[in-house]
């Protein structure tokens, strides 16, 4: 699964890499988790070029009941089944997004569960690929996203048996586009990141409590495990 990232790119950086216009006053972010805003890049059908929103992470089917709008929302989808599953399909085929990060944390499974951070190894930013829904009843509006997540690669294999959906530059344009609907192609998009392109590194505990915020969450565990290639 996905549950835990990092986003601490210059706006200028984010501008120019997924070609979208950049408020000046983003805040570097170490531990962003599900219900917050999180900042996504979509090209809406009839609209011109690309947009950067702000979407609540927990995705909730537009045709959910009011009684049955969870706080949480559905914060993952995975690749294999989201082109059928009924709370993802429609958005899969019509409301694609771009979700910015530069590292992002799984927890190794065991009696006690330990916190990895993995990144790419030149420490570029990159995009997972993203769902997005509009709810409305009664007036009120709720726009949300949900990650993508897939298999593992070699890199992050021994700590978790899912990996966020990481989708290279040359595919951004292909996901966002709106005209583009066949699930089959949509789906190749879908696979594990190359593994000889990331790392992965423990991090200490600090970053287990979603309110904590600040490079701190990053710092390197001090007990000198290896890092993941």
């Amino acid at each position: 699964m996905c549950g835990r990232f990092t986003m601490r790119v210059p706006p200028n950086t984010l501008s120019t890499l997924f070609n979208v216009s950049i408020a000046d006053n983003l805040t570097p972010r170490y531990n962003i988790a599900p219900t917050q805003p999180i900042t996504c890049v979509r090209q809406q059908a009839g609209t011109p070029g690309r947009e950067l929103v702000l979407l609540r992470w927990g995705l909730v089917p537009s045709w959910t009941r009011p009684k049955e709008v969870r706080v949480g929302g559905i914060i993952n989808a995975k690749a294999e089944t989201v082109a059928t599953k009924p709370a993802f399909r429609e958005s899969f085929r019509q409301r694609r997004c771009l979700v910015p990060a530069d590292a992002f944390y799984e927890w190794e499974q065991g009696r006690k569960k330990k916190p990895w951070a993995f990144q790419m190894k030149d420490g570029r930013p990159f995009a997972f690929a993203g769902l997005w829904d509009r709810w409305e009843s009664a007036g009120l509006q709720l726009e949300t996203v949900a990650i993508l997540t897939t298999t593992t690669n070699e890199v992050l294999r021994p700590v978790h048996d899912r990996m966020p959906v990481i989708l290279p530059p040359k595919d951004y344009s292909a996901w966002l586009d709106q005209d583009l609907q066949d699930t089959a192609t949509l789906q190749q998009l879908l696979r594990p990141y190359p593994a000889a392109e990331m790392q992965g590194f423990p991090v200490g505990s600090w970053v287990n409590n979603a309110q904590h915020e600040g490079a701190r969450c990053l710092e390197p565990a001090t007990d000198e495990q290896p890092l993941l290639f």
